[in-house]
């Protein structure tokens, strides 16, 4: 299986990663409040990516099946 990883999917990974340092950071110095801000901006996040892996998957399969059929045909 081929990984074809376009700049959205890119850049839906960094600001993940940007929300989840930053929840991480204000957790430790015990900032509640700013942490719990973060930390649903990246479940915000995560959810967005997930939906776009799941929509490259599909879109994947979807090929991956029509190329099934015209070899079988």
């Amino acid at each position: 299986m081929k990984h074809n990883i376009d700049n959205s999917t890119r850049a839906a990974v960094r600001s993940l990663a940007i929300a989840f340092e930053a929840y991480h950071d204000y957790r430790a110095k015990g900032d509640h409040a700013r942490s719990a801000m973060w930390g649903k901006i990246a479940l915000r996040y995560q959810s967005d990516l997930d939906v776009m892996l799941i929509s490259e998957a599909s879109v994947e399969f979807q090929q991956q099946l029509a190329e099934q059929k015209e070899q079988a045909a």
